[in-house]
């Protein structure tokens, strides 16, 4: 009788052995990994899918990193024009009909508040993250404000804001602080009052002149430097007047009216009847040298103080800050550029012509770019800058008996010019361009959420594994592994004795 050869069916067992010893550790590593496959390789006809999902939620993943790095500095930037905002209030109250009291020196107290929400102002517009300032357009590795000190009283080689306030005051007012204004006697019985020159931008201009007495003829503005003239051909009656408009260089107007007046002892903006038109007309003269002089001490030097900051403050590559061509600065007839070498420029980052919010941009989406830089020189951060900057810079003598008026006359104009920072020309309006862009970030946010979230929903269905179907898988292989153990171990155990 022949005896089978158990050598086969233990090869077979073996073979199997390990094959399910195979499948049980690949089980295994699918349980601890969640995937289907240590390879795209393994994961057949679906690992293209497989790549063009992942692929897509790498992208998304990309732009919300992008969108939260810029979120941040959006979020630093609104906070400041938020505050630049407020402050534009509270300028405008600090300096709201207060009365003239100058406090320790040459300032109301009123003027010292306004020095220190300067400085605030200039931490505003010089905010950073990460060392990339906010406000300073493309160059965001430099401080785009110099420090307030430098922007005020300069340094011992360039002049700051006081300096070419001052020359710009000279350049205004004129050697005989008359606005750069002439008066003459003539013709006839009556006074004839001119620009000194032709053409420069300094000091009153002559637009008009007119009376209610039909005793004065009045004549002009004529010539090339806007001559008018009043002539008495008899004597007006009290109470009649004369009135001269002048334009003033930060663009208001104002009106120097003369009352007659039978007084001898007239006050400013009045004069007296004479006995004859001759000594009337005298008097007149007189009389409008006085009004000149005070108009000029105070409504010309306090809009010369606005046009000040306007060529100190408004400046770009196309436009450097402005000075009097001078000395001599009274006479002068000419605004000339200041350099580098000469002029503090009170903004330091870049100045270019291209829109301020594209300066800074970002790629959220594939169609989706957004705008949100910012330089503290646009129309909209600089106004109320330059305007509490007047007003920090500007000094009055107690003795001077035209300074309360002056400071006045400056504080009306620098209220009006912050009543002005509305619509393009206000920190809100910048902040709601950027909160625009912000908001089409946010929009995007949420489409790469939604997009991420679902990309690994379909990337888990080809890649991942059921864990309750993986668990059944398991213990299945491992009873058969337990019972090929066994079978394995009773044929190991067969010999011919026990065969027999």
């Amino acid at each position: 009788m022949a005896v089978n050869n158990i050598a086969s069916p233990m090869m077979i067992l073996s073979q199997r052995f390990v094959s399910m010893r195979n499948d049980l550790l690949s089980l295994q590593q699918q349980l601890g990994t969640g995937r289907s496959a240590d390879s795209f390789g393994g994961l057949g006809a679906e690992r293209d899918l497989a790549l063009a999902f992942r692929s897509t939620r790498s992208a998304a993943t990309a732009y919300r990193q992008t969108i939260s790095t810029v979120d941040v500095r959006i979020n630093v930037m609104q906070t400041a024009l938020e505050r630049l905002s407020a402050l534009t209030g509270e300028a405008k109250s600090t300096l709201n009909g207060t009365a003239f009291e100058l406090t320790g020196g040459s300032q109301t107290a009123e003027q010292k508040t306004a020095r220190l929400q300067l400085e605030e102002m200039a931490a505003l517009l010089n905010s950073h993250v990460d060392g990339r300032y906010l406000f300073s357009g493309q160059t965001i590795e430099t401080e785009p404000v110099a420090p307030i000190s430098e922007i005020l009283d300069g340094d011992a080689t360039h002049a700051g804001f006081r300096q070419v306030m001052a020359e710009r005051r000279e350049a205004d007012l004129g050697a005989n602080g008359l606005g750069r204004l002439a008066i003459s006697a003539g013709p006839g019985d009556g006074v004839t009052l001119a620009e000194d020159v032709a053409g420069h931008p300094f000091g009153f201009k002559i637009t008009g002149i007119s009376t209610t007495s039909a005793a004065v003829a009045t004549t002009g503005p004529t010539g090339a430097e806007n001559t008018v003239t009043t002539e008495f051909t008899g004597l007006p009656t009290a109470g009649e007047q004369v009135r001269i408009y002048l334009d003033l260089p930060d663009g208001t107007s104002t009106t120097v009216t003369l009352n007659a007046t039978h007084s001898t002892s007239p006050l400013v903006g009045q004069f007296t009847i004479g006995a004859d038109t001759a000594t009337t007309a005298a008097n007149f003269q007189s009389a409008l040298d006085a009004a000149l002089s005070k108009t000029a001490a105070t409504e010309l030097a306090a809009a010369s103080g606005i046009a000040a900051a306007d060529n100190f403050f408004a400046t770009d590559d196309a436009n450097p800050p402005m000075r009097v061509d001078g000395p001599p600065f009274d006479s002068a007839t000419a605004l000339i550029a200041g350099t580098s070498a000469n002029t503090v420029s009170w903004y330091k980052g870049e100045a270019g012509t291209t829109s301020a919010r594209n300066t800074s941009t970002a790629r959220v989406d594939d169609s989706t770019t957004i705008a949100y830089g910012a330089r503290a020189n646009e129309v909209g951060l600089r106004t109320t800058f330059q305007m509490v900057a007047v007003a920090a810079a500007a000094t009055f003598s107690a003795s001077d008996p035209n300074a309360a008026g002056e400071y006045e006359a400056m504080a009306s104009r620098i209220r009006f010019n912050i009543d002005d920072v509305t619509g393009d020309h206000s920190p809100s309006s910048v902040s709601v361009e950027i909160a625009i862009a912000q908001r089409s970030m946010d929009v995007a946010d949420t489409r790469h959420t939604t997009s991420q979230n679902y990309m690994s929903e379909l990337i888990d269905d080809i890649e991942g594994v059921e864990t309750e179907e993986l668990a059944a898988k398991i213990l299945t292989v491992q009873t058969r592994l337990e019972a090929t153990y066994q079978v394995t171990s009773m044929l190991a155990q067969l010999s011919l004795t026990n065969y027999l």
